[in-house]
């Protein structure tokens, strides 16, 4: 039996009540949410076929580490956007400056334009 379920609790539930603790744990901004639920829902069906097919419980147990290590990427790249992107009352000179140098890189970097690209549109679980 999968750890932490419950006997009599159908997995998918158990899944779905993981994927949605885990959520909660975040709050993303920048638009690409669509695209988290579209990964938690691939993550649960591979972990949902394994219960089923192969008679193991190894996705559903690793479920909600692999969901929250994407989910604090998410996070990260988020507070980096927000960072670059906004002005905030109390910043001094250093930080500003470091804020420009931040979208100067990106603007002049294909290499930051790449991890842009692959952060936005969501990394791969």
């Amino acid at each position: 039996m999968a750890a932490g379920l419950v006997v009599g609790i159908h997995p998918a539930w158990a899944l779905t009540q993981r994927a949605t603790a885990a959520k909660a744990l975040y709050i993303q901004p920048l638009g690409p949410e669509v695209q988290m639920a579209e990964t938690d829902v691939a993550m649960v069906v591979l972990a949902l076929r394994e219960f089923y097919a192969e008679k193991s419980a190894a996705g559903i147990d690793d479920y909600s580490r692999r969901a929250l290590a994407r989910v604090w990427k998410a996070e990260r790249f988020s507070w980096w956007m927000t960072s670059m992107m906004h002005r905030f009352p109390g910043t001094d000179e250093f930080s500003s400056r470091i804020q420009r140098a931040e979208l100067a890189y990106l603007i002049d970097s294909d290499a930051a334009k790449t991890s842009l690209s692959e952060n936005y549109v969501g990394l791969p679980y």
